[in-house]
């Protein structure tokens, strides 16, 4: 739907649907050559403003396009692990991921499972250990809705099992993102050999994990 002035709740004019990419508009009294402010209104999308900078002629003009507000997302994800500042090791698997947004892509709340070999640099030329993790976390956008680059900040616990179970707590990881309207780029840093409480199940402190880098693509909904 397209109003004129503002929206429904703003008290803008009705000016119509788009229907097969077309607004038939009914008549109007504008003034001549001045701009006219409208707005691009969908039930499931953020609203969007528009202005005519010339007011009404015969040009074509394309309305903006809307971006669906995102309740929940999957993301499937690469991941590639410093395993250990101490020996330069490294890692690299993938992962899967649910996001649930109770405040459409503000605020989320996330669950990821993730499979990956790691390998120190003392292992056995072609050894490896493979870890399973489980991570729950939330996570908050800090740019406004419409900009398709989002940079996300957020904060969460995992553990992984190998030979054991340790238990990490990572009170800062950043992502960044750009957004279409049904699927997203994404990336996201972690920095667990600065952050991190490590512990394994006998209370040691587990091996730090160095640089944790994911990136991959997410579907919306």
């Amino acid at each position: 739907m397209v109003y004129f002035g503002g929206d429904a709740d703003t008290g803008g004019l009705f000016a119509g649907e788009v229907q097969e990419g077309r607004l038939d508009a009914p008549l109007f009294l504008f003034e001549e050559g001045a701009p006219i402010y409208g707005t691009v209104v969908k039930d499931g999308y953020w609203s969007r403003d528009f202005v005519l900078p010339n007011g009404i002629s015969a040009e074509p003009f394309h309305l903006p396009s809307l971006m669906k507000k995102t309740r929940h997302a999957a993301a499937l994800m690469m991941n590639f692990t410093n395993v250990s500042t101490k020996n330069t090791g490294f890692g690299f698997g993938a992962s899967f991921e649910y996001r649930f947004y109770p405040l459409p892509d503000r605020l989320f709340f996330k669950g990821s499972y993730s499979l990956r070999t790691e390998r120190g640099a003392l292992d056995q030329a072609g050894r490896g250990n493979l870890t399973h993790e489980l991570r729950i976390g939330i996570g908050v956008n800090l740019l406004p809705v419409l900009i398709p680059f989002r940079l996300i900040a957020g904060t969460g616990v995992s553990a992984t099992f190998n030979n054991g179970a340790n238990f990490l707590a990572d009170p800062l990881w950043l992502g960044a993102e750009y957004h279409f309207s049904r699927f997203a780029i994404t990336g996201e840093v972690r920095l667990p050999a600065l952050f991190s409480y490590s512990r394994d199940v006998f209370g040691a402190k587990s091996a730090d994990k160095g640089v944790c880098i994911s990136f991959g693509v997410m579907l919306k909904w």
